[in-house]
C-alpha cells in the first residue's frame, strides 16, 4: 500500500512540475512575441495554453491587458471578468477593469470595480484616488475629497491625489489651496503630465497666461497626447482663446496630435478640426472625446446628419458612456428633442443620481413659454 501512496505522489509531483514547465515555456513565447509588437500572435501564444488550464488566471490576465494594446476593449473587459470570477478575492482584475472602464467613460462599472479593489486590497492607494475623481464627477464632493484623503493616509507622497485635491480645492474658488495641493503634488513627481495640466488650468483661471502656456508646453513634452486643454473640471470651465491658439501653434509640429482638431473644434475653426481628426482617425482608433470633437465639426459645417451618425454609432456600440449621451442631447436638442431627451434618459439609467443631467433633461421637458 506504501509503495502505491509513493508512486501516486511521485506522479503528482511530475505532474505538477510539467504543468511549471509547459506554463515558463509558454511565458517565454508570448514575452517575446508581446515585445516585438505582435499581440495577435501573442493572444494565441495565451490561447494554447488556455485549451489546456481554462483555470489560470493570470493567463487571462495577460490576455486581457494585450487585447488593451489592439483596442480590443470589450475583449478585454471580459477576459478580466474571467479572472475575477476565478479569483473573485484578488484585486488585479477589478482594478484593470477598472482603469479601462474609467478610460472609455463607462463610469459606474469603474466605480463599482475601484470599490471592488479596496474591498479586496484596502491600502490600494491609487484606486482611491481614481474612485475620487469619479466621485467628483457625478458631483458627490464630500465622497471625492474623503478618497483623496485616503490615498494620500495609504501613500504620503501620492502626487496624483493631491493634484486632484487641488483640482477641487480651485473648482470650489480656494485659491490658496489649490496652489499648495499642486505645487506639493509637482515637488513630489514633476514627470506628471496631468499635474502640469492642472497647473496650466490653475494659472489660466487666476489670470496668468505666460505660466499657464509653459506648464502647458510642459504637460505635452510628458505626454504629447494629454487632453483636457479646452476646458477644464467639474463644470468644464474654459481656457481663454488667445492662450488655445497658442497652445495650437506649438502643436502644429505634431500633426498626428489628436488635440490638434480637440483645440480647433473649441476655437470654432472647424474645417480645420475635421481635417486633422480625419487624418488621425485614418491611422488610429479614437475614444470618445475625439469622436465627440469631429461630430461637434461636423455639425457645425452643416453636415448634422454624417455628425448624427457618428453619435448614434458609438452610442450603440457604448451604451454605457454617459458623457457622449450628454452631449449629443445638448447639441442636438434643438434638431431633435425627442431624441435628446432619450439620449438623456439612456444617460439616467446609468447614473439616476447625476444632478447635471438631472437638470438638462427638466429643461429639456419643460414646456417653453410663450412671449
Amino acid at each position: 500500500m506504501r509503495t502505491k501512496i509513493l508512486v501516486v505522489v511521485v506522479c503528482c509531483i511530475g505532474l505538477t512540475t510539467f504543468a511549471q514547465y509547459e506554463k515558463e515555456l509558454m511565458q517565454a513565447r508570448y514575452v517575446k512575441v508581446y515585445h516585438e509588437g505582435r499581440y495577435r500572435d501573442a493572444i494565441k501564444v495565451l490561447d494554447s495554453f488556455l485549451v489546456k488550464h481554462p483555470d489560470d488566471a493570470m493567463t487571462w490576465l495577460d490576455r486581457a491587458v494585450t487585447e488593451e494594446m489592439y483596442y480590443d476593449y470589450r475583449g478585454a473587459i471580459n477576459d478580466y471578468k474571467k479572472v475575477v470570477q476565478l479569483e473573485p478575492d484578488a484585486p488585479d482584475g477589478y482594478f484593470l477593469s477598472a482603469l479601462l472602464e474609467d478610460k472609455l467613460g463607462w463610469y459606474p462599472q469603474a466605480l463599482r470595480n475601484y470599490t471592488q479593489t479596496v474591498r479586496c486590497e484596502t491600502s490600494n492607494a491609487d484606486a482611491y484616488c481614481f474612485r475620487g475623481v469619479i466621485y467628483k464627477r457625478m458631483g458627490k464632493l464630500k465622497e471625492a475629497e474623503a478618497d483623496f484623503n485616503r490615498a494620500i493616509k495609504e501613500r504620503s507622497n501620492h502626487d496624483e491625489a493631491y493634484a486632484e485635491k487641488g483640482l477641487l480645492a480651485l473648482e470650489l474658488k480656494n485659491y490658496k489651496k489649490a496652489e499648495d495641493y499642486l505645487t506639493l503634488s509637482e515637488t513630489y513627481f514633476d514627470g506628471n503630465a496631468k499635474t502640469q495640466l492642472y497647473l496650466g488650468w490653475y494659472y489660466a483661471h487666476t489670470g496668468q497666461p505666460e505660466k499657464a502656456l509653459a506648464y502647458f508646453e510642459k504637460c505635452l513634452s510628458l505626454n504629447p497626447y494629454q487632453d483636457g486643454f479646452c476646458y477644464w473640471g467639474t463644470f468644464k470651465k474654459t481656457v481663454p482663446p488667445s492662450l488655445l491658439k497658442a497652445l495650437h501653434q506649438k502643436m502644429e509640429q505634431q500633426p498626428m496630435n489628436p488635440n490638434l482638431g480637440l483645440i480647433a473644434v473649441y476655437l470654432k475653426d472647424y474645417a480645420a478640426a475635421k481635417k486633422h481628426l480625419e487624418s488621425y482617425f485614418q491611422k488610429e482608433t479614437g475614444t470618445w472625446p475625439q469622436i465627440d470633437a469631429l461630430a461637434l465639426a461636423l455639425y457645425h459645417l452643416n453636415l448634422k446628419k454624417e455628425a448624427e451618425a457618428m453619435y448614434q454609432n458609438y452610442m450603440k456600440q457604448h451604451p454605457e458612456a454617459v458623457d457622449i449621451h450628454y452631449n449629443y442631447a445638448q447639441l442636438f436638442k434643438k434638431d431633435y428633442p425627442e431624441k435628446a431627451k432619450l439620449g438623456l434618459q439612456k444617460a439616467l439609467l446609468v447614473q439616476p443620481d447625476n444632478t447635471i443631467y438631472q437638470e438638462a433633461l427638466k429643461k429639456l421637458q419643460t414646456p417653453k413659454k410663450k412671449k
